[in-house]
């Protein structure tokens, strides 16, 4: 029983590192901030945003809530 335990564990953490690794099928411009002014750089697991001085890096959650979105004109 004890040995099924630790196999699962292992196989559990093995799919989120390879996830991590691999990050699904998302392209740099599948995220919205590829048009957004504020976009300093682009990631696969997200995106660096910035304002004056300040950059954050956000992550596809962070960036599913943004209200900043501007469009570059």
């Amino acid at each position: 029983m004890f040995r099924l335990v630790i196999f699962a564990l292992a196989v559990v953490g093995l799919a989120a590192i390879l996830r991590n690794l691999f990050g699904g099928n998302r392209r740099p411009a599948d995220l919205k901030c590829a048009d957004c002014i504020h976009c300093r750089k682009l990631f696969r697991d997200g995106v660096l945003c910035g304002f004056r001085e300040l950059e954050v890096f956000k992550n596809p959650a962070h960036i599913e809530m943004c209200s900043d979105h501007t469009v570059r004109g």
